[in-house]
């Protein structure tokens, strides 16, 4: 299961993966820096790989 974080604009929780495209696509006005933590930003490196593998085994 995806990690949850609250957007720093809304509140609104949002996965790790999708919390940038959310700032930007739903608070395109707001100068937000979404920043994560390094164990964050791996775990969303990890979830990308892992569905470039599976979008690659499918094909």
């Amino acid at each position: 299961m995806a990690k949850l974080k609250p957007c720093p604009v809304c509140g609104q929780n949002v996965s790790l993966e999708k919390l940038g495209i959310h700032v930007k696509k739903v608070h395109p006005r707001e100068r937000v820096e979404v920043k994560l933590e390094k164990e964050e930003r791996t775990e969303v490196e990890e979830a990308a790989k892992a569905r470039r593998r599976s979008a690659q085994a499918s094909s």
